[in-house]
């Protein structure tokens, strides 16, 4: 198992607002969160940054290797909801912070299966020697008018509300997730990152430079990628290799 990981404030805001971490329990076994906060006077960043501290001790003290696929699921929802518990209190708390919340993918592998949870639109891909696949659906308003067929995907890619979500941690009492489970086999890789990196990087693009940029320098090259194309956000880069 190998992973390179880089978060970037980007070119423009002046605090960043994502949040990730890393662990690989065993040969067999490792653990991904990367968040991307949302709401002004630095609240996002305190979103972020308590969604990934919760999660991975949640994940980390209670997670055993022989784990159903059940039980594994529950773990990882049970992981989110106490993330989103704990960021919606701290703003009941902290009235200036009121409305603030984080996107969030989890991913785990166990052995050769991938679990993948995410809320919001920070993304999780899935590379095969020369293809890729994107795992999670954006929660967003601009993916709502894609799948009803109002826009094309190129509008998509320009469009003024492309950042709006339409679900996130910790903006309520309870939250919504999507759970997805697929294989994983050697040499293949999970490609994890936020919107600054997504908005500025189509599919295609993420595979060329997969494919074409040592697994040592990824993380590095593709944040410095966004950058060139504009950097107006946050980026963060994560890619496991099993």
């Amino acid at each position: 198992m190998k992973v390179v990981a880089l978060t970037d404030l980007g070119l423009v805001r002046e605090n960043n607002q994502d949040c990730f971490d890393v662990k690989i329990l065993s040969d067999n076994t490792a653990i991904a969160v990367i968040c991307d906060g949302m709401g002004g006077n630095k609240g996002g960043e305190i979103a972020s940054n308590i969604a990934v501290k919760t999660i991975f001790e949640e994940l980390v003290s209670n997670y055993k290797e022989n784990y159903s696929l059940k039980e594994t699921e529950y773990l990882l929802v049970k992981a989110a909801g106490l993330a989103n518990e704990k960021i919606f209190n701290y703003s009941l708390k902290n009235p200036k912070y009121f409305g603030m919340g984080t996107t969030l993918i989890i991913v785990l592998i166990q052995g050769n299966l991938l679990h993948i949870v995410n809320v919001g639109d920070s993304r999780a891909y899935l590379i095969i020697n020369n293809s890729i696949n994107q795992i999670t659906k954006d929660h967003s308003v601009v993916q709502q008018l894609l799948e009803s067929g109002e826009i094309t995907l190129s509008q998509a890619r320009r469009h003024p509300n492309k950042n709006i979500i339409t679900r996130a941690l910790g903006i309520s009492s309870s939250v919504d997730v999507d759970y997805f489970q697929t294989t994983i086999n050697s040499r293949e890789k999970i490609f994890l990152c936020t919107d600054g990196f997504s908005n500025y990087v189509d599919d295609d693009k993420i595979l060329e430079l997969v494919n074409n940029i040592s697994f040592e320098n990824l993380a590095t090259e593709c944040v410095t990628f966004a950058k060139n194309a504009g950097g107006e956000d946050n980026i963060t880069v994560v890619v496991l290799e099993k």
